[in-house]
């Protein structure tokens, strides 16, 4: 699906980011809201991104619900059509009619599992987001305190150990 990027701003005071896409749907509006831990670690791109991700999960819910229209007309022209006086199943109208309907179911599975697809990776991206900044307020803190940690101390170690074996095959 095309999407034009019609608006995206990200509010520093609120933590709000904002996100307006336009394709042959409509125009949709996403909002993502900062999460007060990561407030020290904030981005415009990320919130942002974060928008449009939800954006385009509405535009294809829209898509789907106009292919399950389409599908509903259809179905109900088809009714119509089976209780008329000379419906004949076997015709080819009736033939192209039914497998249209089967195109159509087929397409609103392809666009369901699109959308699933795209909340999964919003969902996978926000969790890798979160272990990023967690890694970094990680760092930070061990900046901020001189002693090393446990890992840096088994780092260091097992970095002068191999530093002594290489000295003795030397």
């Amino acid at each position: 699906m095309k999407n034009f990027l019609i608006y995206a701003k990200y509010n520093k005071e609120s933590g709000i980011s904002k996100v307006w896409i336009k394709n042959k749907y409509g125009t949709f509006m996403a909002k993502s809201r900062l999460h007060e831990d990561d407030r020290e670690f904030a981005s415009e791109y990320i919130g942002c991104r974060f928008a449009e991700m939800k954006a385009n999960i509405k535009a294809y819910k829209k898509h789907k619900q106009d292919l399950q229209l389409r599908q509903q007309e259809l179905e109900y022209f088809k009714t119509m059509l089976e209780q008329t006086k000379g419906y004949n199943p076997d015709s080819i109208e009736a033939r192209k009619l039914r497998k249209r309907i089967y195109i159509l179911s087929e397409e609103i599975k392809a666009v369901q599992a699109t959308i699933d697809e795209l909340n999964e990776n919003l969902q996978i991206e926000i969790q890798q987001r979160d272990a990023s900044t967690k890694l970094l307020k990680k760092i930070y803190e061990n900046r901020k305190n001189p002693q090393y940690s446990e890992e840096q101390k088994k780092f260091i170690k097992a970095l002068s150990e191999k530093v002594q074996m290489e000295k003795i095959d030397v």
